[in-house]
């Protein structure tokens, strides 16, 4: 008897001091960047002063009865009373990850308050761009945005970026011809009408000849030919014959350069330079001082045989008309009246 009173007598001395320390509290709990967390545990709730401590701030700290979530990574919150741990959680704070969808040219606004004061980046600017809080859809694909502050990651958002597809690409002209120099314009237009337009590549078969830029603004560099094509990612072409002329010739320039206007007039278009060796009509005269002129610009104009062939010209011929690429010389001659010579422009 004496024994089993000893016996029954611990297991209550026991059971008394089980009570007076109590288990303590352990539990794991996952939240996202800046959610806040009630630490809701019926063991926990008889208590009122808790005093709560994180083994690391940056990542979780308490408020309260709650938890926040600082940034990515894992902390334990302890929780004590009267000097004494009655309560552990494992915290691990999760980025804030969402897959959205967008259309091309489109904007989207990430709206969630947790993410207001971050910094925003994306892998691929050709896909997706981020300005503030607002997407874009820039091209086709997938795009990854990244939240970060204090050069930590805290948020992660897949961008799906929708298109139309592109079936066509029409250009304003399939071919067209440009004197050394000169520039011209290339346009396109996409097929079907409603297709996303997410960037078209130029390219110049031979730069050397023509070149052209990123907008298919055409620059013509050396005579020849070449084949500029515009392109889309998915290897959809249209393409434009282009035939570089020698260029232009500059009358006014030509006109500057011989000084004395006596011989020689401009038309006011600056396209059209006559040179007269008898402006007077005297009879029996021609101006030595002219034909000097005309050889001159035959040399300037690289016209070949051309003075030669005009001296050889004699009344009875008529006028003569020689064309080159975008060059019209035309003259007469009489013993009377000299020589007549109009260099056009075409």
């Amino acid at each position: 008897m004496k024994k089993m009173y000893i016996m029954i007598l611990g297991s209550m001395i026991s059971a008394l001091m089980l009570s007076g320390c109590g288990k303590v509290v352990t539990e794991s709990v996952d939240i996202n960047y800046n959610q806040e967390y009630s630490l809701e545990n019926e063991a926990l709730s008889k208590y009122n002063d808790i005093v709560w401590t994180s083994d690391n701030d940056d990542i979780a700290v308490p408020s309260g009865n709650s938890i926040i979530g600082k940034s990515p990574g894992t902390a334990i919150l302890t929780g004590s009373r009267k000097n004494k741990v009655i309560a552990e959680y494992t915290v691990n704070v999760k980025k804030i990850t969402e897959s959205i969808d967008v259309d091309f040219n489109q904007e989207y606004t990430i709206d969630n308050e947790a993410l207001s004061d971050i910094s925003w980046s994306s892998d691929n600017e050709e896909i997706a761009v981020i300005s503030g809080n607002t997407v874009i859809g820039k091209g086709p694909g997938s795009a990854m945005l990244s939240g970060t502050i204090n050069d930590n990651i805290v948020a992660e958002y897949t961008v799906n970026v929708n298109i139309v597809p592109i079936t066509g690409i029409v250009l304003s002209t399939n071919a067209t011809e440009i004197a050394v120099g000169d520039g011209f314009q290339l346009n396109y237009s996409l097929f079907p009408e409603n297709a996303s337009d997410y960037g078209i590549t130029w390219r110049s078969a031979d730069p050397s000849v023509a070149d052209v830029n990123k907008d298919g603004y055409i620059l013509a560099k050396n005579k020849g030919q070449t084949t500029i094509s515009a392109s889309n990612k998915e290897g959809i072409m249209a393409t434009c014959s282009v035939t570089v002329k020698t260029a232009k010739p500059n009358l006014k320039k030509i006109y500057d350069d011989l000084h004395d206007s006596y011989y020689c007039s401009l038309s006011s278009d600056e396209n059209s330079l006559t040179i007269d060796s008898n402006p007077l009509d005297i009879d029996d005269y021609s101006s030595v001082t002219a034909w000097g002129y005309i050889k001159d610009i035959n040399e300037k104009l690289e016209l070949s045989g051309l003075t030669d062939e005009m001296s050889h010209t004699r009344a009875m011929d008529g006028r003569q008309t020689r064309t080159y690429e975008s060059l019209t010389v035309s003259w007469s001659y009489h013993p009377d009246q000299g020589i007549n010579v109009v260099y056009s422009v075409q």
